[in-house]
């Protein structure tokens, strides 16, 4: 059997479809000797490298803005407002004090990733990040990755 290398893009709601197409190499017994994601593709990746199909369709089958970030009372009531001002505040004021909170999204990577797996997996695994100090892409591999800071390089 060939092995392949599977590359995952950003673009949040994206995610969910990522792992269908991984539920389909799956059926096809397609093995997978790489993975690199960025964004939302580097969640998805870390499941796909642990193997544990079933926590992240669980994940995005159950996902909702609220439970990846806090959500501000301004954008709750600015939801189907396409221009709503509390949405450009809040985004705003998100930016000036160093970005959204998330804090739910921290709580599910806690509750669906093994660094552990990840680390002892065959599979490699490879991410894209962005250095915020340096204004730079940071791309890494899982030996790159300090222990315990997984979680840290996929936010």
């Amino acid at each position: 059997m060939k092995n392949y290398g599977l590359v995952l893009g950003g673009g949040g709601a994206k995610g969910g479809y990522e792992i269908g197409v991984w539920k389909a190499l799956k059926e096809l017994n397609v093995g997978l000797k790489a993975v690199v994601g960025a964004s939302v593709g580097a969640l998805n990746g870390a499941l796909i490298v642990q193997d544990d199909y079933d926590a992240a369709y669980d994940l995005w089958t159950d996902l909702t803005m609220e439970k990846v970030i806090k959500v501000e009372k301004e954008i709750e009531e600015g939801k189907g407002k396409i221009l709503s001002k509390g949405i450009f505040d809040t985004a705003y004021n998100a930016l000036k004090e160093g970005g959204l909170d998330v804090t739910p999204l921290k709580e599910i990577m806690d509750e669906v990733l093994d660094e552990d797996k990840v680390r002892n997996s065959k599979v490699d695994f490879g991410l894209v990040t962005f250095s915020v100090t340096d204004f730079k892409p940071v791309r890494v591999f899982k030996k790159d990755i300090p222990y315990g800071k997984l979680k840290d390089y996929l936010l």
